[in-house]
């Protein structure tokens, strides 16, 4: 069913139950214990979702909403371990994480079971990947600069691709669209290389270019995805790329948070 699914539904209503008590308590941060294994976990799911480096990253250690994690280098096991030899075990646990309904719970009850029989360290390997497409965000975002209203097209076509994306992510959150997935932001990106075309953005968004720049305005209930060119391509599923060929574009949603 479309929609987001039982997990990501509880998901946000437990971190809005936290961000309640932490503002209620004026606490500074709301430490959550996900662990290395957790890590591990994320990132896998979501090279099987066919997330880019972004989402590689996994769980941040901090995150803009208050939320630390000050036990991603610590494996899940020694954590239980810790809390029973103080007698703090029973833990509550989410039934769902048992439900193989979930692609999470086949990722942690089959798929990385079997690919730890190949690779016995494999947890760490990918926890490890996590960090280093943390880094890479971290830079990306630092070169990005602060989000801009009407950012110049010439400007935009001129920054690294990682760059323009994220200049492109900020630009939309600054005009009010939701979070963008990979298919509206390479159409999007596809328009700034091409200068012409313009692309429907969620919430209702129509991002055109004029008089050089990327501008957002209201969409009519009849707009098209895409408009005016900004779909067309070298060659069938190939998006444009400045300084290379061109690559096969693949649908998605926009990263988990």
């Amino acid at each position: 069913a479309p929609g987001p699914s039982t997990q990501a539904r509880a998901r946000e209503a437990r971190y809005a139950a936290l961000t309640s008590l932490a503002r209620e308590r004026n606490a500074g941060a709301i430490a959550v214990a996900h662990t290395r294994d957790d890590q591990a976990e994320t990132v896998l799911a979501r090279i099987l979702r066919g997330s880019g480096l972004r989402g590689l990253a996994g769980a941040l250690r901090r995150s803009d909403d208050g939320v630390v994690r000050p036990l991603l280098d610590c494996d899940r096991a020694l954590v239980r371990g810790f809390l029973e030899e103080r007698g703090l075990a029973p833990l509550v646990e989410d039934p769902s994480t048992r439900s193989p309904g979930f692609l999470r719970t086949r990722v942690r009850h089959t798929l990385l079971p079997a690919l730890a029989a190949e690779q016995p360290e494999i947890r760490a390997t990918l926890a490890r990947l996590a960090e280093d497409a943390d880094e890479h965000r971290a830079l990306v975002e630092e070169r990005a600069g602060p989000p801009e209203r009407a950012p110049e097209i010439a400007s935009l076509a001129a920054s690294a691709p990682p760059v323009r994306r994220e200049r492109l992510r900020r630009w939309a959150a600054l005009a009010g669209a939701a979070p963008l997935g990979r298919a509206p932001l390479e159409q999007l990106e596809r328009a700034v290389l091409t200068a012409r075309g313009a692309v429907r953005l969620p919430r209702a968004r129509v991002a055109t270019i004029e008089g050089g720049r990327l501008v957002a305005s209201g969409a009519h209930p009849e707009t098209p995805a895409v408009v005016e060119g900004a779909a067309e391509t070298s060659g069938e599923g190939c998006a444009p790329r400045s300084g290379g060929a061109p690559e096969t574009v693949r649908g998605g949603l926009a990263e988990e948070a």
